[in-house]
């Protein structure tokens, strides 16, 4: 564990407003919260760094016992992060190696951007025993530092990969087994309530202005739709997200 005091410090500038910072482009993430870093501790996440704050670590000194510690004081560390939390602890960890597991069933992005709602995605996901999303270019990667902290730690137990052809990507799934379904309101749907489905799937989530899109919507196997008042037309893909993943797990 190594103190510091000092704002200039070189060993700080890995967590020197992260709200600008990427770090999944070079294969890390942030943690924000002790909640969070209690999870990660709880999966095979590597974390690699830690910053809190002194009186934090005192009162949980057992659990700081992986990778470089660094305690500093409450003021210090509102300066670092250049943003209001109430989070003593942040981390930097490596994501997991991102692969395809073709035997289990698969949550696919097309273009999502809204951290909050990959977040709660993941969250909502793990709850119903889905735990494998694979996700588009135009997606947000649910290693987002706030999309990690939405989903509350969930994402350490999920595997994820980008993939670059989607079309490829479906084709494979087609070869392997799995029945395609886009989530989309529309009036050729199919009500979810009357969909049965015994094998493998991938579930297609759409972004959250336009939808999945119609290129997609053409390969898909199945297209399902969560009947709503006509007054709301549909549902925030985080709201619907959940219920599909319910209905799934029936």
């Amino acid at each position: 564990m190594n103190f510091i005091d000092n704002l200039s410090s070189k060993e700080l500038d890995d967590f020197r407003d992260i709200k600008l910072k990427k770090p999944h482009l070079r294969n890390l993430f942030f943690i924000e919260s002790l909640k969070v870093y209690l999870k990660a501790l709880d999966s095979e996440v590597k974390i690699i760094k830690t910053i809190t704050t002194k009186d934090c670590y005192k009162e949980n000194k057992n659990i700081f016992s992986t990778g470089q510690v660094i305690t500093t004081t409450n003021e210090l560390l509102n300066s670092l992060i250049q943003f209001k939390s109430h989070t003593k602890v942040f981390a930097i960890a490596e994501i997991p190696s991102e692969n395809i597991d073709f035997q289990k069933d698969i949550i696919f992005f097309n273009n999502i951007t809204s951290p909050e709602n990959v977040g709660a995605i993941t969250r909502s996901a793990l709850a119903f025993n889905f735990n494998q999303i694979i996700y588009d270019s135009g997606s947000l990667t649910p290693w987002n530092r706030r999309s990690v902290r939405v989903s509350t730690g969930n994402i350490f137990k999920f595997n994820t990969a980008r993939v670059r052809s989607t079309f490829s990507f479906f084709n494979q799934c087609k070869e392997k087994g799995y029945e395609i379904i886009s989530m989309a309101n529309n009036p050729k749907a199919i009500d979810i309530k009357s969909l049965s489905v015994s094998g493998k799937k991938v579930i297609i989530l759409g972004s959250e202005g336009h939808g999945i899109s119609e290129e997609i919507l053409n390969i898909s196997t199945k297209v399902v739709k969560i009947p709503v008042n006509h007054y709301v037309e549909h549902l925030n893909v985080g709201h619907a997200a959940a219920i599909a993943f319910y209905q799934f797990s029936k």
